[in-house]
């Protein structure tokens, strides 16, 4: 292997930018419960069942509104002062309304969802605030008026949460940029090739059928150190997807390890970054069992998207020095900017001085061409 020699500049800070993350603070997915255990009057659970993946409930007259009420996720925190979405997923052979309750007892916010009726799913948001409240909370439905069956495949809620994210930092892996470097996968009928995409080499992954989420899984091995915070930048272009959840597993019997924040899937392609800090997963008394694998449990998603220039990083530590990147004899000097451009690819590494100055991604690693 030749050795190509490049001045990295000290990093004094880092680009940021003002992200509107969409948190997921609840997905409650009815295709994965086998049997109601939240909170409704025996009355009302009389008329209720899980079948064909969603929470289904018949109300044979009208009444108060309130007097047919039913919890359809809980156990997860809100804070006060900010606004959240509530989106569901239902179908109802009657028009009406639905009174969507955020909050816990004596302590509620609402809003009405308004279902068509017309006996065909649809996805429904309303907005609603966040009590003054302390505690777990929970999503209450009131649907006293409304005289028909429901059916009610899932309930989400979320908040737009304004985060200050590095874009870039220390690179200390990338995947699909260039490199050669791919990630692994495996669960179910899932397929997984690499493939060309809008001119991008991406990973192409395939789902044909939705199971339990942590079934169908992707990942890539590295050695985590805990308590750091890790990023990770990928690109992403797919059918729509809710909460797609990741995180880190321990080198010892791949325990669980830590949770990364959570990503959708949209149709056009779209920038995302995941962030998150492992911990030693090893009990009191017990050897090191450190971080050493990031996995996506991808099971309840069913569709096929294409992932591209991912990275993974931290925030910069300032260092400075000289940066060796080594390039294999046979191997081409792939070179993106970092916005993810390809800006060179080529087998003869000399023509890197052409380059105008500034940091780029140059096999995987960052450098900066001076």
């Amino acid at each position: 292997m030749k050795k190509l020699l490049l001045s990295i500049a000290a990093l004094a800070g880092m680009t940021c930018a003002a992200n509107a993350e969409v948190v997921i603070d609840s997905f409650t997915d009815y295709a994965n419960v086998t049997a109601y255990n939240n909170w409704a009057p025996d009355a009302v659970k009389e008329n209720m069942e899980i079948k064909d993946g969603a929470l289904v409930l018949t109300n044979p007259e009208a009444t108060d509104f309130w007097a047919i009420q039913y919890m359809v996720s809980g156990g997860f925190a809100v804070t006060p002062g900010v606004e959240y979405t509530l989106s569901a997923k239902i179908k109802s052979d009657a028009a009406g309304d639905i009174t969507a309750v955020l909050g816990t007892w004596g302590n509620t916010e609402s809003n009405v969802i308004k279902v068509t009726g017309d006996n065909e799913y649809h996805e429904y948001s309303v907005k609603i605030a966040a009590p003054d409240m302390t505690g777990d909370s929970f999503v209450l439905f009131q649907s006293g008026t409304l005289v028909g069956t429901i059916h009610i495949a899932w309930v989400e809620v979320s908040h737009a949460d304004a985060v200050e994210l590095p874009t870039t930092g220390d690179v200390l892996a990338s995947f699909y940029t260039g490199n050669g470097e791919v990630i692994g996968g495996w669960g179910g009928q899932s397929t997984r090739e690499t493939v060309e995409e809008d001119g991008k080499t991406c990973l192409k992954f395939t789902n044909p059928e939705k199971m339990n989420s942590w079934e169908v899984q992707l990942a890539f091995d590295y050695k985590f150190t805990p308590g750091v915070k890790y990023y990770i930048g990928f690109d992403i272009k797919g059918d729509a997807a809710k909460a797609i959840s990741s995180g880190f597993q321990a080198e010892r019997d791949w325990q669980g390890c830590g949770n990364m924040s959570k990503f959708n899937i949209t149709e056009n392609w779209e920038h995302v970054i995941i962030y998150g800090e492992p911990y030693d997963a090893a009990a009191d008394g017990d050897e090191s069992n450190p971080p050493a694998r990031w996995l996506a449990s991808l099971g309840e998603y069913v569709g096929t998207f294409y992932l591209t220039n991912m990275t993974l990083y931290t925030e910069s530590n300032g260092n400075s020095g000289v940066g060796e990147v080594l390039v294999p004899e046979t191997n081409r000097t792939v070179v993106y900017n970092l916005m993810g451009v390809k800006v060179l690819d080529t087998d003869n590494a000399a023509e890197l001085s052409g380059l105008a100055k500034g940091f780029y991604i140059v096999n995987g690693k960052k450098v900066a061409i001076r």
